[in-house]
């Protein structure tokens, strides 16, 4: 990874962080199984997304549960704290000085990154069914997305997932 988007990877990991953290904190009594970082497929910004098992709108045996459960196109927590204008900024700086191509796998790969090694220092808690992680594209079937959940989530998980998603 070039120095630019290493740049962008640490901003996206340490705001990450602490959203993560804040969410945790202001809500102590009920888990979050969801986190994403979400973007779309011009990449034009990068914000985070979470759910709670509360917020899932339809029962576990509805048909579309694996629809409301694994897309952050459908979750309640779209709050940034202000917390990702840096890594925005850095964004927003790459686009300007490279080719398209270039710095839209470049910023997916620095996201998923970020996520990655957040998920090895266990922020997200341990690998469970009922825990997901993912990077998303809003309104796409980019490749990353299947490959983030298999990278970050159990087998299990990435399963139910692809189910609907994949």
């Amino acid at each position: 990874m070039n120095s630019k988007f290493y740049k962008l990877m640490t901003a996206l990991r340490d705001a990450t962080r602490e959203h993560y953290g804040r969410l945790v904190a202001g809500s102590p009594s009920e888990q979050f199984y969801g986190y994403c970082l979400y973007t779309n497929d011009d990449v034009s910004s990068i914000g985070p997304v979470a759910n709670r098992e509360s917020a899932l709108q339809v029962d576990p045996n509805h048909g579309t549960y694996n629809y409301y459960r694994f897309g952050p196109q459908e979750w309640s927590d779209w709050d940034d704290f202000g917390l990702f204008e840096d890594a925005n900024q850095i964004l927003k700086s790459l686009y300007e000085g490279m080719d398209f191509d270039n710095f839209r796998a470049g910023s997916l790969q620095a996201a998923l990154q970020a996520l990655t090694e957040l998920e090895a220092e266990g922020l997200f808690g341990p690998r469970s069914d009922s825990r997901y992680v993912t990077l998303w594209l809003s309104d796409s079937s980019d490749a990353i997305m299947s490959h983030a959940v298999k990278a970050l989530n159990n087998e299990p998980v990435y399963e139910r997932y692809a189910a609907e998603y994949a």
